[in-house]
């Protein structure tokens, strides 16, 4: 049973976002010294890649804030000083994760609509929140995967379902307003059983022209800790024309805000960071942590590019004593590693035996949002880690980490 327990903690606070219950309590803070390794080695640069014709995406806000959730009922929503700014409830016996939902729209007139999949007893349900108020935009028993454009009504959602011939998997596109009537962008039948998953968006004024999209194995079971993706292709969303970045067994894990940098790593144990620069070709391999086992992946880049944060682990939750360990790494993406930061370290911060300390997203260039996850159920906290001379930390919110929202 305690293995059982163990595995389902792997998998739903490493890759899949499975949630729990934990009721937001009151902010607070309490700074704690992070430890840091200066002895780092530097990234290896490779010689440059071809040329990617992909131009930057634009680009030109910082986060406003994040979106958590308790882990069933209720959407928290914070601005970037950690200020809980409202709550919507969602009254659902299922629950929102990280891969089901997008904010629709900017903040500066108030929260946006909100778009989301869950099941509602056994229905399977797109729904459109604005104010509290929702609108149900479809039924989708097939829905895989769901992804947006930071701070527009655009998005994107992916389905899979097994035929004679292999898995089915498509791809569609719109705004609130259109996707119920959208036709599929992608249709594709995949004999390994790989569904196709949105990463992230190619934007010129405004408005998606193209998305990056790899494909995940699809209904697997495992002790996981990366989302099993293999590949990355960029949709041009005007010409249908598919351009291949990555080829199999690479797993892409982000690309940076303004679209210059793709972070990735190839699937399987002790394997390290690579970073590319789509403009330019240019890459670097970060070298591994030693104790590496597990492979790498979850990296997010700062939004001007400058830093890309990401983990590493090590050992099991099926051991006995658990082995599992995180490490979770911060670099420059010209090359020079800033530091990295064990699970344990967060432990006086949360109060709880952590399991694993992932980075989740940037509010601005130097403030990095840490997701800590403990062994039992509820046990999820959302901490600040502001990089400087000496890197603070502060205590957020209890919650599971969904977005970042945009002005």
């Amino acid at each position: 049973m305690v293995k059982l327990k163990r595995l389902f903690l792997g998998l739903a606070l490493l890759s899949f976002s499975l949630l729990a219950c934990s009721l937001p309590l009151p902010l607070s803070v309490s700074p704690t010294p992070v430890t840091t390794e200066p002895s780092l080695p530097p990234a290896t640069a490779t010689s440059p890649a071809p040329i990617s014709t992909t131009p930057p995406m634009e680009i030109d806000f910082l986060p406003s804030g994040f979106v958590v959730t308790d882990g069933s009922s209720t959407l928290f929503f914070y601005n970037a000083d950690g200020s809980l700014v409202r709550t919507i409830s969602i009254g659902s016996d299922s629950y929102v994760g990280r891969y089901s939902i997008h904010v629709a729209g900017g903040t500066t007139s108030g929260i946006p609509p909100v778009v989301y999949f869950l099941w509602r007893g056994s229905d399977p349900v797109l729904i459109e929140n604005n104010g509290g108020i929702e609108t149900l935009l479809m039924y989708q028993p097939e829905l895989f995967r769901l992804a947006g454009a930071p701070g527009t009504p655009y998005f994107a959602y992916t389905t899979a379902s097994y035929t004679d011939t292999g898995l089915r998997t498509r791809m569609y596109f719109g705004t609130p307003d259109t996707i119920a009537s959208a036709a599929p962008v992608l249709d594709l039948v995949d004999a390994e059983g790989f569904a196709l998953k949105p990463l992230a968006f190619r934007v010129e004024g405004g408005t998606p022209t193209g998305i990056y999209y790899t494909g995940c194995l699809y209904g697997i079971g495992s002790e996981l800790v990366f989302d099993p993706c293999s590949r990355l292709r960029l949709l041009n969303l005007t010409t249908g024309a598919v351009t291949e970045i990555l080829g199999d067994g690479y797993n892409p894990s982000s690309i940076s805000p303004d679209g210059v940098w793709l972070a990735y790593a190839a699937n399987g144990g002790g394997q390290p960071l690579q970073i590319r620069n789509l403009v330019t070709g240019a890459e670097r391999t970060f070298t591994p942590w030693l104790y590496n086992e597990r492979g790498s992946g979850e990296a997010v880049f700062s939004p001007d590019g400058r830093y890309v944060a990401w983990i590493e682990a090590r050992g099991s939750t099926m051991d006995e004593p658990v082995t599992f360990q995180t490490n979770l790494r911060i670099a420059e993406t010209e090359g020079s590693m800033d530091a990295q930061y064990l699970d344990d370290v967060f432990e006086p911060d949360v109060g709880f035996q952590v399991l694993s300390a992932m980075p989740v997203g940037w509010l601005d260039n130097d403030t990095l949002l840490v997701q800590v996850s403990g062994f039992n159920q509820g046990e999820s906290v959302i901490l600040r880690l502001e990089l400087a001379a000496e890197p603070q930390v502060a205590y957020l919110t209890p919650g599971y980490f969904l977005a970042l929202t945009y002005r």
